[in-house]
């Protein structure tokens, strides 16, 4: 959501002291001032995503409801069914995990998220978490606009966008289509 707050359309009229312009060049100069850490944290996502969810590793055998029990339930039967339990599951998350795996997936992120792609502050915005953009303006930016911190300048593009919903609206045309759709 904040990446709509930074759209240059939204934050020219709801600043009314930057334009379109110099606002895209300060999106841009903040993404690539957080190029690395945005490649970093698309990294870990992908492999969060690989990763396999906890209940996965269940605590009953697959094939059984919860009102059953394995015929075999003694020492060595119930000791195997963990053991390979948890290895299947440590396998899977040692695969998504691997030294191989991370700097393949970073490079990919490093190609995807290139200088040049970043040089647009349409592709910031696509790209970028809306998060980090506000925390990577500079404060003598926020100070310029009068506000102290990220925070605040979140907040006052917030509220100028629910106070002038029309103007926002006309600035996105996914908006303008949500409305259509939830009108019809």
């Amino acid at each position: 959501m904040e990446n709509y707050l930074l759209g240059p359309a939204i934050v020219a009229n709801a600043l009314g002291i930057i334009s379109q312009e110099d606002w895209s060049q300060l999106l841009v100069d903040s993404a690539l001032r957080i190029r690395w850490y945005e490649i970093a944290r698309w990294t870990i996502g992908q492999v969060r995503r690989s990763l396999p969810p906890q209940y996965e590793l269940e605590t009953r055998p697959s094939d059984l409801n919860e009102l059953e029990i394995p015929e075999a339930t003694d020492e060595q039967a119930s000791r195997n069914w963990c053991l390979n339990s948890i290895r299947e599951f440590a396998t899977r998350v040692e695969q998504s995990a691997s030294s191989e795996t991370i700097t393949e997936s970073f490079e990919l992120r490093n190609e995807w998220l290139s200088e040049e792609c970043l040089s647009d502050a349409i592709q910031v915005l696509v790209w970028c978490s809306g998060k980090d953009l506000f925390a990577a303006l500079p404060q003598s930016t926020l100070d310029q606009f009068g506000f102290k911190n990220a925070g605040e300048l979140r907040a006052a593009l917030r509220d100028w966008i629910r106070e002038n919903i029309e103007v926002a609206v006309n600035h996105f045309p996914e908006w303008q289509d949500l409305r259509k759709q939830v009108q019809a």
